[in-house]
C-alpha cells in the first residue's frame, strides 16, 4: 500500500529539471562560495579579525565580541555542507547591490545546526554583509525527508484524496473528449484542467492550511521548496470535471457507447 502511494505521489511531483547543484551554480560564481566559505569557517574556529577583514564597515561596528563568540557557540564542529543559496538585488540611485545567503548544515549526533552566511555584492567589491547561527538537535535535511514513519491516518488521507483529484481530473477530461454533442468542448477541456480551492498540509508538522482563491491544474501538487524546507502537499477540487462528470451520469449529454468502447 505505502509503495503504490509513494508512486502514485512521485507521479504528481515530478521531477525537477535542476539538481540542488545546478541551482546553487546558478546563483552563486565559485568567489563567492569560496568567501562565504572562509568566513564560515573563520567563525568556527574563532579568527574573528579575518571575518573582520572580509565584512563591509556597518558589519564590523555592528558586531562585538560578545556576539562573536555567542555565534561561535552554536556552530557544532564538522565540515560545512552548502545546501541552499538565495539571492535578491535592488537598484537604488543607478547602484544595483545584491545581497546571497549561503545557508550551511553542520554538525553530527545531536548537536547541528544551519548556519547563514550573507554576502553583499556592490560594483567591484563583495562583502560579507551578516551571518547567523540556528541550533538543531537532528540534521536540518533529515528534518525535513519525506518518509511515512510516524505518519497517521491523516497524512494518509490526504494522498488518496490528492489521487482522487487527479483521477478526476484526467476522467473528466477523457470523457469530455469521447463524448459526442457537447457545445464548446476545448472550454470544458479547459476547465476540466483547473481544481479549486487549495488545501496544503505540511508533511513533517502536519500542519494544515486552505486558500480559497488560488487554483491548481490537475487537481495536486507537492514538493520541497530546498532541502531545507518541508514537503508541503496540495489538492484541490476539480469543481468542473466533476460538473461535466455528473451532468454525463444525468444523461445531459448523448453517449454513443461503441465509439467511448471502442480506443481501447
Amino acid at each position: 500500500m505505502r509503495q503504490t502511494i509513494l508512486i502514485l505521489m512521485m507521479m504528481l511531483i515530478g521531477l525537477s529539471a535542476c539538481s540542488k547543484e545546478d541551482w546553487i551554480e546558478k546563483l552563486s560564481t565559485p568567489e563567492e562560495r569560496a568567501l562565504s566559505l572562509r568566513s564560515l569557517k573563520a567563525l568556527q574556529s574563532g579568527n574573528f579579525g579575518a571575518v573582520d577583514a572580509m565584512s563591509r564597515s556597518e558589519l564590523r561596528e555592528e558586531v562585538t565580541p560578545e556576539i562573536y563568540d555567542q555565534v561561535r557557540g552554536m556552530i557544532p564542529p564538522g565540515e560545512p555542507r552548502l545546501q541552499t543559496v538565495a539571492a535578491n538585488s535592488h537598484t537604488a540611485d543607478g547602484v544595483t547591490t545584491t545581497l546571497k545567503s549561503f545557508n550551511y548544515e553542520m554538525g553530527s549526533g545531536d548537536r547541528w545546526a544551519i548556519v547563514q552566511i550573507t554576502l553583499q555584492t556592490s560594483p567591484g567589491r563583495t562583502t560579507v554583509a551578516g551571518f547567523r547561527a540556528y541550533p538543531m538537535e537532528q540534521s536540518p535535511i533529515a528534518a525535513q525527508s519525506f518518509s511515512f514513519e510516524g505518519k497517521g491516518a491523516l497524512h494518509y488521507f490526504w494522498l488518496l484524496t490528492m489521487v482522487a483529484a487527479v483521477v478526476t481530473t484526467i476522467a473528466g477530461i477523457v470523457m469530455v473528449i469521447r463524448t459526442p454533442d457537447v457545445r464548446r468542448k476545448w472550454l470544458w477541456v479547459i476547465g476540466c484542467l483547473f481544481s479549486f480551492v487549495t488545501f496544503s498540509l505540511n508533511w513533517n508538522t502536519g500542519e494544515m492550511g486552505v486558500a480559497p482563491f488560488y487554483f491548481l491544474i490537475f487537481g495536486a501538487g507537492g514538493g520541497q521548496a530546498g532541502p531545507l524546507s518541508p514537503w508541503i502537499f496540495q489538492f484541490a477540487i476539480p469543481v468542473v470535471a466533476i460538473t461535466f462528470l455528473i451532468r454525463k451520469a444525468m444523461g445531459v449529454y448523448r453517449i454513443d457507447l461503441e465509439k467511448v468502447v471502442e480506443p481501447f
